[in-house]
């Protein structure tokens, strides 16, 4: 789903939002079936961002979405600007103009894709047994001091106390 007219309060600086906009319209989204989605945070407007979008719809039939964004930044960034085609760049003198690899024409995007599934993500998870009891379930702290290294403590991971 492709939405380069999606604005938010990121368009506006006066306006912060607390991104529960974009939350929830792509949650919606997703639970219509969309695998993925690519929408703009503000005006992007131009002839740039039109081919940033093509050039994405281009790859995306071929490669992961990711993948296919990656590629099609990296394009457009080559490109030279048509200034009288960009409604939001204004020319100043004496100022290097912007170019096409400025982040102005790629960062106002958002790609939220939900990915390929591995081999192994595609076996089910197993529930725990019914008769499992938290003792049996416990990861002992030693094993995840190997797993997350300095990252974790000892108090962080104490089991509260029980009745």
């Amino acid at each position: 789903m492709i939405l380069p007219g999606f604005h938010t309060s990121a368009e506006n600086a006066s306006r912060i939002g607390n991104g529960s906009e974009i939350f929830f319209s792509v949650l919606a989204m997703q639970a219509s079936g969309a695998q993925t989605i690519l929408l703009s945070r503000w005006n992007q407007g131009g002839t740039t961002s039109y081919d940033l979008v093509g050039e994405f719809l281009r790859n995306y039939r071929e490669k992961p979405a990711p993948i296919a964004w990656q590629d099609a930044v990296m394009s457009v960034a080559n490109r030279s600007i048509k200034f009288d085609e960009e409604p939001r760049i204004k020319t100043v003198a004496n100022e290097e103009p912007l170019r096409a690899n400025h982040p102005f024409f790629w960062s106002g995007f958002l790609l939220i894709d939900q990915g390929e599934l591995s081999a192994e993500e595609d076996e089910p998870i197993p529930a725990a047994p019914e008769n499992a009891d938290d003792e049996d379930t416990a990861i002992p702290y030693e094993e995840l001091k190997k797993e997350f290294g300095d990252s974790i403590d000892e108090e962080s991971v104490r089991e509260p106390d029980r009745e």
